[in-house]
């Protein structure tokens, strides 16, 4: 009986270890400053700015990825101003956007970036 429990113990902390979701990062230079951007695409500017249900879940799952850049495609209907509402109510005051036609791209960031 015992033998069964560790047998079992040590299967269930196996099975669990594989399994649990983990995060790592690697880098070729000792304390390299690190900075997470992605990459999105809204598709069709969210319905051209209608679809708040999944503007409010894009900006829940911004503020959990929490990057500190984002650039995003297809920003069909979108303005300067539009993007930069988006941004301020996921934590980014910087914006730029490329272009207002077409299939525009952009980018937010929380800092300023000077190249």
């Amino acid at each position: 009986m015992k033998t069964q429990f560790l047998l079992f113990t040590g299967l269930f902390i196996l099975i669990f270890h594989c399994t649990a979701q983990t995060q790592y990062e690697r880098s070729w230079r000792k304390n390299a400053e690190k900075i997470r951007i992605i990459s999105y695409n809204i598709t069709d500017g969210f319905d051209d700015l209608k679809d708040t249900d999944r503007i409010a879940r894009f900006v829940d799952w911004v503020k959990e990825k929490d990057p500190e850049v984002l650039a995003l495609q297809e920003l069909v209907s979108f303005k300067e101003k539009d993007l930069q509402e988006l941004a301020k109510r996921y934590g980014h005051p910087y914006v730029a956007i490329l272009k207002e036609d077409g299939y525009p791209v952009g980018i937010t960031s929380k800092n300023l970036f000077v190249l």
